[in-house]
């Protein structure tokens, strides 16, 4: 994404503001709302979603390197479609980083001579929490490690697939007719609009619910090979919910069949 630095000098006081590529086509859930998709664009949507997020996922050990990051509130209306319909991600309002610190920093203690390093979860003062409709399960039954990293990348896996799951309601079987189903929001069927974290916990926790598969998707093997990801992706358990690397070279696959 292109992206530049301004200035604005105001009353003595200095803002920095962050100027981004405009993309017309507005967000996912913008786009599915109005459009229906063929298997190829469904295709190149899901593949450059899971290569973002892959990407948010490691850390880069190099001079214009990143750390690793969790994105904490990933949805269709935080993922911004392109002209050409590929997909990035955005919002990062919320997102956690993974650094590493040498423990003298860590006890503020400038005359230690301990330089070794050690793994520090970044997470910034934020009075905001992520979108409830897509808390993983360990979030809502809070089971969730906080101190372990992977366990909020585990939380961007689990709302992965629900995002994925949008999207496949809204492509066409063929490209000649168009069958797409209607665009639902993941568990429309049994929540309202707006539903609280004690109604999301009964549904996903209790009751173990997940959004359910449309009956015409189960003739195609491009869409039970996707549905097949999005079950593993929102599985209970956040140690059997593939990474973004797998999901990523699984689509790069369909891609080039």
């Amino acid at each position: 994404m292109k992206k530049r630095i301004l200035f604005k000098d105001v009353s003595n006081r200095i803002e920095l503001w962050l100027g981004t590529e405009y993309h017309e086509n507005g967000s996912v859930y913008d786009y599915l709302m109005t459009h229906t998709i063929t298997i190829p664009i469904m295709i190149k949507m899901m593949f450059t979603i899971a290569n973002g997020l892959f990407y948010l996922h490691v850390s880069i050990d190099a001079t214009n390197g990143k750390p690793a990051l969790a994105h904490r509130d990933l949805k269709t209306k935080n993922i911004l479609v392109k002209k050409d319909l590929s997909c990035c991600i955005a919002d990062l309002g919320l997102a956690v980083s993974e650094v590493r610190q040498k423990y003298s920093d860590l006890r503020n203690d400038n005359n230690s001579n301990n330089n070794e390093e050690h793994n520090v979860i970044d997470i910034k003062p934020n009075h905001r929490v992520g979108t409830i409709r897509y808390m993983a399960p360990e979030i809502l039954d809070k089971t969730l490690n906080e101190k372990v990293f992977e366990s909020y990348k585990a939380t961007d896996l689990y709302a992965l697939g629900l995002v994925f799951w949008e999207i496949l309601r809204r492509c066409q079987t063929t490209p000649e007719e168009n069958d797409a189903d209607i665009y639902k929001l993941p568990y429309e069927d049994v929540l309202p609009n707006n539903p609280k974290f004690e109604e999301m916990h009964e549904v996903v926790c209790i009751r173990k619910i997940r959004p359910s598969p449309s009956p015409r998707w189960e003739n195609n093997s491009t869409f039970c090979y996707i549905l097949n990801s999005c079950q593993e992706l929102w599985a209970e358990n956040p140690a059997c919910r593939p990474s973004t690397y797998v999901i990523k070279e699984q689509l790069r696959d369909l891609q080039n069949q």
